[in-house]
């Protein structure tokens, strides 16, 4: 086992502990919040930042986050000899020293079209609360009536009942995003550290990935 220090501005707020059993490794942080914002945990590799997920917080302001990687997994999440780890808001990454080579090749630049097409009208829900446009899932998120219905086994998941959450479905994943509300209890909280913060439309949400209604990271 090794441990290391959970900084965010040279402030110590806790303590990560890395366990490697067998082609299995587990990240076990517990810390305090610097505030109230919803902060990720990030390891520090190569000079970059490598977000793990969300550290989820208890009422008295505790953070916590477990999780285990298969060695595949950390490999591709570029997780290799932490010198470090931090505590971390959506779009700080990039200001950690990049690393001495790009991890993902850039994206090739779209050849230039004559006309712009015009926009599309929004596409009306289908059946399962999501939207779609002309027989493809369009990329916008939409209402979803019944957030239960996207888990394959929903049991245990909700502690409360799961009100104005937003769908999307992109490349054979599905995209639920559930409100931050202040002062509100957060119903999914079992499964907080699998969601991503995302503003939409002016309004903090977390947003989680399922691939064929299991929760995925």
């Amino acid at each position: 086992m090794e441990k290391f220090n959970v900084t965010r501005n040279d402030l110590v707020y806790g303590v990560a502990a890395v366990t490697r059993n067998g082609l299995m490794t587990e990240i076990d942080f517990s810390g305090t919040a610097p505030d109230e914002k919803i902060y990720r945990l990030a390891a520090v590799c190569n000079g970059g930042y490598v977000t793990l997920g969300v550290a989820a917080p208890d009422d008295n302001g505790k953070l916590s986050f477990r999780k285990s990687y298969s060695k595949n997994a950390l490999r591709d999440l570029g997780f290799a000899d932490p010198d470090g780890f931090a505590l971390v808001l959506p779009g700080e990454s990039v200001s950690a020293p990049e690393p001495a080579a790009p991890v993902f090749a850039p994206a090739p630049t779209p050849a230039p079209t004559t006309a712009a097409a015009a926009p599309e009208p929004p596409a009306p829900l289908s059946e399962g609360g999501v939207a779609q446009r002309q027989g493809e899932l369009s990329p916008l998120f939409a209402p979803l009536a019944d957030a239960s219905s996207l888990f394959a086994e929903p049991s245990g998941y909700c502690d409360g009942e799961l009100t104005g959450a937003l769908a999307r479905r992109e490349g054979g994943i599905t995209y639920l995003a559930v409100p931050l509300d202040a002062g509100e209890p957060f119903p999914l909280i079992p499964v907080f550290c699998f969601g991503e913060p995302e503003r939409i439309d002016g309004r903090d949400f977390l947003v989680f990935k399922l691939n064929n209604g299991i929760l995925t990271a």
